[in-house]
């Protein structure tokens, strides 16, 4: 019980930290994108249930503050943590390596996912704009954050495995 309510804790900061001090910023064009760091790193860290679950409420929250129609970010949250989920039987969750590079395709796949039902279903179709001035821009910060954030979580994480052991013993 104790590590689910640190983990929703985990999201709601990572929330309010990407919706009001880094979306301020007034020096860049595009801010990391906190919640994606968060589904993805719980997908990949803890499996398919956890990140479906964690990207399920990120999503709703991400929804309910930010969304035009209930389910748009959700339904993406939710399809990445499920996919990261599924690909952490093959990988350890300590290399940085691998959570760089999946910062790096989830971040692409929610742009082109935000592009082609906010921008291009609206008749914007200018692509290598949004391309070099809003998904590259916000690929790269949010790998940079990334270094930092995923070892919080994982740290975190690692915390509170050794505390659960711990209490068992």
């Amino acid at each position: 019980m104790k590590r689910i309510l640190i983990y929703f804790v985990i999201i709601i900061l990572a929330f309010l930290l990407q919706t009001s001090i880094l979306s301020w910023m007034p020096f860049v064009a595009a801010t990391p994108n906190l919640i994606l760091i968060t589904v993805f790193s719980f997908g990949f860290m803890k499996g398919e249930i956890v990140g479906t679950v964690t990207g399920a409420f990120a999503g709703i929250l991400f929804d309910i503050f930010h969304g035009d129609l209930l389910g748009f970010y959700t339904f993406i949250f939710i399809i990445m943590g499920y996919l990261n989920g599924k690909i952490s039987k093959n990988y350890y969750s300590e290399h940085i390596d691998f959570p760089l590079a999946l910062c790096i395709i989830n971040n692409t796949i929610y742009g082109i996912y935000i592009y082609v039902f906010r921008f291009l279903l609206r008749g914007r179709l200018n692509l290598f704009y949004y391309i070099f001035h809003i998904i590259f821009p916000e690929v790269v910060f949010t790998l940079v954050v990334t270094l930092f954030v995923y070892r919080f979580i994982l740290f975190i994480d690692n915390k509170l495995g050794t505390k659960e052991r711990s209490d068992f013993v």
